[in-house]
């Protein structure tokens, strides 16, 4: 099984993008939600303190730090929508999961 560092939130702000292009209907975004909540999750403990600088120092949000740090950690790819916080993760060397060809 592929492990990556994602915001599971981005599923439901992919779902809701897809339903508002019209690309899916409502209750297909209903249904695949159901289907992601399956998916199993890990919680992790991350550095604070580092995720602190990393936000400090790249002037981005510090829940994009934490998720930042979290990766260096883990040595796992993130999987983000957020451009900044690629541009970001390709500055530190962060593996990305991404669907650019």
């Amino acid at each position: 099984m592929k492990k990556l560092i994602a915001d599971t939130n981005i599923f439901i702000t992919a779902l809701s993008a897809m339903a508002k292009r019209q690309q899916i209907l409502p209750h297909e975004a209903i249904q695949a939600y159901e289907l992601i909540q399956k998916i199993p999750v890990k919680q992790q403990d991350v550095n604070v303190l580092q995720a602190l600088k990393i936000a400090t120092e790249q002037k981005i949000y510090a829940y994009d730090g934490y998720f930042l740090q979290l990766a260096l950690e883990t040595e796992l790819p993130i999987l983000t929508l957020d451009k900044g916080m690629r541009h970001v993760a390709k500055q530190l060397q962060i593996p990305l999961i991404t669907d650019e060809k």
